[in-house]
């Protein structure tokens, strides 16, 4: 039989909410020892059954946007589109992109360049030690070294303006853009749910003989989501660089 990718998926990230809240086997050794008869000594069961919740919600919440998800790439399900912002958003994450392989060019170009000036002050001072030892070609060396020592104070002068550009760069790649496209990965994950809850009222609404309170609920959670998707647009717009 052909696993179900969504359940693999399930089972992917519950483990790894388990392991990062700390519900690993040595924390649910005391439930176990408690079902076998033995008194359950744990220190905190309030927190533990607060994990525990948090845990079935989380779950329960990142199975359905993970299958929204999955349905809306097959073309399953519609989904809420700005068509605006998401092209404001691939425009910024091109724009990453870019700034991200300068960054990397100049990095390699700084460090090359420095082994470069490096070999430079070293040709001068050789050529100018020869020139001590050779008197017939002292006049010719003396230049050569004077020249070479001048490009080589310049060529210093250029590494200190390329320290503070890739610094600069630094800031905006890991730093700046960084930050606007976490906003960018929360505004996304917000639409996810926002349609899932969209989804539920309407499958709701289309059943028969549907309890007006169930569909009243599910409305309010819709509208919460949605409110707060707006917000998180809003922040994507007013946190985007400009470039």
């Amino acid at each position: 039989m052909t696993p179900n990718p969504l359940r693999i998926v399930y089972r992917k990230l519950g483990r790894n909410f388990a392991a990062t809240n700390g519900l690993g086997a040595a924390n649910t050794a005391p439930w176990r020892q408690s079902m076998s008869g033995v008194v359950c000594n744990t220190p905190d069961l309030s927190q533990m059954a607060a994990k525990i919740d948090s845990l079935k919600k989380w779950t329960v919440t990142t199975y359905k946007t993970t299958k929204q998800s999955i349905c809306e790439n097959l073309g399953k399900v519609e989904r809420t589109v700005d068509k605006e912002l998401e092209d404001q958003i691939e425009s910024l994450k091109d724009i990453h992109r870019r700034y991200n392989q300068v960054f990397l060019m100049a990095k390699v170009f700084n460090t090359h360049f420095h082994r470069f000036n490096e070999a430079q002050k070293g040709l001068a001072e050789s050529i100018y030690q020869l020139s001590l030892k050779e008197s017939t070609l002292h006049s010719e060396c003396s230049s050569n070294s004077e020249s070479l020592r001048s490009m080589a104070h310049n060529g210093e002068l250029l590494e200190r303006a390329l320290t503070f550009f890739l610094s600069s760069l630094r800031t905006l790649c890991e730093k700046t853009i960084e930050d606007t496209l976490l906003t960018v990965h929360n505004h996304d994950q917000a639409r996810l749910e926002y349609d899932v809850h969209r989804h539920e009222v309407e499958a709701l609404r289309q059943q028969p003989n549907t309890n007006a309170d169930s569909i009243a609920i599910a409305d309010h959670r819709c509208e919460a989501q949605r409110e707060k998707y707006e917000r998180l647009k809003e922040d994507v717009k007013v946190s985007e660089v400009p470039v």
